[in-house]
Parts: structure tokens; C-alpha cells; sequence
């Protein structure tokens, strides 16, 4: 009987130590699931997919977007641009390459920040990195690598100009250690690696601004941000190559379908290809790519795509087309700076947008420099909705909200009432607390269909998108009224999710 006892007695403690930790659990969980499977997400309920004629986008203002998007990829706005890059080297205001890159090592100093919890960087085992800091720590290694003397004074060279041989995860600094705050914070944690800033795209341009020391990280410019990548997945491009590369680009083929298989001439795997990625091609079929030969130097292939995976550019801005795209990128897991390949949500946009032509800056605070602006921050959260309700347009008119971005899709009669129907790839909602670092998220997690309320009735503490600090609107069927400066602090570093 003793022995029964005393195995009674210790699943009793057991039990109780299991109901005590678990109701501390629940209190302290920063992570709440959004029931998002209450709103239909089918895009044939918010899109009309039958429709394939009437143009989102007028002729004339696509082919307008589409010498942008060109030009962004391949002419004067692109890092083989001359021009373009003396911009980033010498800025007329604002701070150097250097000194960004000073200000991101300072960001990720846990020595400097040991006084602000919610600065401090973790490793992927919860244990924050160095905190006595000194010689031979994990910030001084890599900061010692970067030789940020080379930064010093950047000139421009032909000789820098490259070009992605892979899809590439750019990252904040010559790491792949990923970089969390606190998971006891709302909103972070794992999947927020703050050092992972975005994808780059096999078949993008490059720009080289710098090297480590031990020649396996090149920090280089994109047309939207620079980041540090893999220098072996990366190729210098010559004269010979570019003059070939932009006479092959006189059409694009645009990918429409999420991790499409790329094959060289002989059926070989070479990399998959994803929604937003754009190459020279002869056929939807037949594109061209960028190889690496042993000395470094890029050199063009014919690669095979399958049937049905892309299409010529610029894609027919319809609502068919734009269902279509929207098809491909559903279901997946929101992907904070492009991780694993998935989006967030400007990289969505910029992704949407791409089969017609549309560029898009990576940034979501910048994304609104390419389009007609109207800024209704000053606005209260009726007068917000109600104005989108009554001008925006349909697929074209998107919403930037201080860190987020999301597309009005169209109005629906909820109740008694009238309601916007947006499209985002949202990690969640917060409520509307003082202390966002303190309060817990509804996640989300992916590209959904979600309506712009007032208040959730799934939740009723939960904060409205339309209530956040900024809201401004714009019109991607419009140019802009004026020309974009660049902003090399969005540049090096992406604002935090603010949802």
C-alpha cells in the first residue's frame, strides 16, 4: 500500500505542479490565435475572377508602371546604374553607408542595451548573446569582419556590379545567428529574427559595397535596400554580360506560381522561383538565368519552367489576373524579412504587384512613394473607413498604417452596414494597450482575407487597423505627383510590424 501511496502522492504533486505552471502559462501567453477561418477566404468571394477584361489599371498608366518597374530592374533606378549608386555612396543628406551600418551593429550591441530589456538579442536557445561584451565576443567577431574602414570612402566601380545566382536571404549583418528579443514581449520572438532584412530574388541586380575580411559576406545594394549575402551565391556581372542580360530583357516572363521548379538545358535542378521573381525569356517556358563560373563571373543559361507557372509581362491588370496571383501566394506562413521564402506583408505587395508591372519599394514605409497619396493620418477611424469606403478603388488602392501595409479589395454589406474588405499578409492583431511590448497578439500568421472593422467581435479589446498611428492611402493605378527621394535608413533597416 505504501508503495501505491507514494505514487498516488506524486502524480497528485505532479498534477497540480502541471495545472499551476499551466494557468501561469496561459496568463503570461503573449500568442492567442485569431479566429480567421470565421471570414471567408476564398478570392472568389471578395475578387471577381470572371472578370478578365475590365482593366484594373488604364493602358496608358501600365505601360507608365511597366518603364518604371524596367527601370528599377534594369535601367537608371537599378544598382548597375552609375547614377543610382553614387546616390547611396555620397547622400546629399542624411547618413553614410558607414554609419548605417554602425547604427545597425549598435542596434544589436546587448552590452550598450543591457539597460533596456527590451533591446537585448537572443539566440535561438533563449540565452542572450554577450552581455560583458569585450575581445572575442559575438558582436566584436563580426564587427571585426566587416572592416567598416572600407565604407570609409566608397567610389563608384563597374567592377562592383553583380547579380544573384540564388535566391538569397539578406541579412542585417555577415550572420546567419538569428537576432530575437524576448519571446515575454508581445510581438516578438521567434519568427521575428531581426537580423533577417529581406530575399533577394535569383536574377536580381547587385551593386558590391563591401567585403568581410574572410571573403564569405558582400554587402550589397538592391534597387530597395542593401543587405549582407553569401559572396558563392553571388556573380560579378561584365559589360558583355549586362549589354546581353538587358537586350534579353526586352521581355520579362514574371512568375505566377509560389516555388516553381527552375531546370537547366539538361532537366537539372538549378533553384525554385517564386511569385515576384522576373527573368529574360524567350517563352513562358524558356527564361534565361544567371550562372557563377569557377572564376566568379556570371555567365547567362537557358533554363525551363513548367507550364502554367508565368507569365509575359506586363500582366493584364484585371481582377481575373489579380485572383489569379492572389491564389498563388494564399496558404502560406508569414515570413518576417522574406524568411524561408515566405512573405510579410510589403513583401506581398511588392510581390502582388510585380506580374503587371508595378514596382514597389521593399519597405512598407516607402511603399506609398509609388502612387497618388492622399493621407488621412489626421483623420478619426470613421472618417478613415469612410473615406476608403467611398474612393477607394478596388484593387489598386492600398493602405499603409506605420509599419503594415495592406489592399482595399472592395465593399460589403455586413448587418445593417457597410464594410471594407481588405487583403494583407498580417502577423496579427494587438489590443489597444499603452504598452504594446507587454500585451499579448491574436495571431494571424499569413496572407488573409480580413475586413477593416471598427472593433473585432472575436475580440473586443483588439485594436482596429484603422486606428493605428498613421493611415495613408495610395493609389497604385496613379503615378506619383512627384519623384521619390531615397531614404537609406529604411534602406538598411525595416520599421517593426505594427500589428
Amino acid at each position: 500500500m505504501n508503495n501505491y501511496l507514494k505514487k498516488f502522492n506524486f502524480y497528485l504533486v505532479l498534477s497540480l505542479s502541471l495545472i499551476l505552471w499551466g494557468s501561469k502559462g496561459i496568463a503570461e501567453d503573449m500568442v492567442h490565435i485569431f479566429p480567421i477561418q470565421n471570414y471567408d477566404q476564398r478570392v472568389a468571394s471578395w475578387v471577381n475572377v470572371n472578370d478578365n477584361t475590365t482593366p484594373l489599371i488604364s493602358a496608358s498608366q501600365q505601360a507608365l508602371r511597366y518603364a518604371d518597374f524596367k527601370s528599377h530592374l534594369l535601367g537608371d533606378q537599378s544598382p548597375w546604374s552609375p547614377d543610382y549608386v553614387n546616390q547611396i555612396l555620397h547622400p546629399q543628406t542624411g547618413s553614410t553607408v558607414q554609419q548605417q551600418e554602425e547604427g545597425v551593429i549598435g542596434t544589436f550591441n546587448n552590452p550598450a542595451n543591457q539597460n533596456n530589456p527590451e533591446l537585448i538579442q537572443y539566440a535561438e536557445n533563449f540565452h542572450a548573446y554577450d552581455l560583458a561584451g569585450g575581445p572575442g565576443n559575438w558582436l566584436s567577431s563580426i564587427t571585426n569582419d566587416m572592416n567598416l574602414n572600407q565604407f570609409a570612402n566608397l567610389f563608384y566601380s563597374d567592377a562592383n556590379r553583380a547579380i544573384a545566382t540564388q535566391n538569397l536571404l539578406g541579412r542585417m549583418l555577415p550572420t546567419n545567428d538569428p537576432g530575437f528579443q524576448s519571446y515575454t514581449f508581445g510581438g516578438q520572438g521567434y519568427p521575428f529574427d531581426n537580423l533577417q532584412l529581406s530575399v533577394i530574388w535569383a536574377g536580381e541586380p547587385l551593386y558590391v559595397l563591401g567585403t568581410t575580411l574572410d571573403g564569405k559576406w558582400d554587402l550589397v545594394l538592391t534597387s530597395s535596400f542593401f543587405a549582407w549575402v553569401p559572396d558563392n551565391q553571388i556573380a560579378k556581372a561584365s559589360d558583355d554580360f549586362i549589354s546581353t542580360w538587358q537586350d534579353d530583357a526586352a521581355q520579362l516572363i514574371a512568375v505566377t506560381q509560389t516555388a516553381t521548379k527552375v531546370s537547366n538545358s539538361n532537366g537539372q535542378y538549378l533553384f525554385d522561383a517564386y511569385v515576384g521573381s522576373v527573368f529574360p525569356g524567350s517563352s513562358t517556358n524558356q527564361i534565361f538565368v544567371p550562372i557563377r563560373d569557377p572564376a566568379g563571373n556570371a555567365q547567362i543559361a537557358t533554363a525551363t519552367i513548367p507550364d502554367n507557372t508565368s507569365v509575359i509581362m506586363p500582366f493584364a491588370a484585371t481582377s481575373h489576373n489579380m485572383g489569379l496571383i492572389m491564389q498563388s501566394l494564399q496558404g502560406r506562413p508569414y515570413g518576417w524579412g522574406n524568411m524561408y521564402y515566405y512573405n510579410d506583408c510589403s513583401a506581398e505587395m511588392k510581390s502582388l504587384f510585380a506580374p503587371f508591372g508595378v514596382w514597389l519599394p521593399r519597405n512598407s514605409a516607402d511603399q506609398p512613394s509609388a502612387g497618388k497619396v492622399v493621407d488621412e493620418t489626421n483623420a478619426s477611424m470613421n472618417q478613415r473607413i469612410a473615406y476608403l469606403i467611398q474612393n477607394g478603388h478596388k484593387l489598386v488602392t492600398m493602405v499603409y498604417i506605420s509599419g503594415h501595409v495592406f489592399l482595399y479589395t472592395g465593399n460589403y454589406k455586413w448587418g445593417w452596414s457597410i464594410q471594407a474588405m481588405t487583403y494583407q499578409n498580417i502577423w496579427g492583431l494587438r489590443p489597444a494597450a499603452s504598452d504594446s511590448m507587454t500585451v499579448y497578439r491574436a495571431v494571424i500568421g499569413g496572407s488573409v482575407f480580413l475586413p477593416l472593422f471598427r472593433q473585432y467581435p472575436e475580440d473586443t479589446n483588439l485594436q482596429s487597423l484603422a486606428d493605428k498611428s498613421k493611415f495613408v492611402i495610395f493609389y497604385v493605378d496613379q503615378m506619383p505627383t512627384k519623384s521619390s527621394t531615397i531614404n537609406l535608413s529604411n534602406m538598411a533597416r525595416f520599421p517593426a510590424d505594427d500589428s
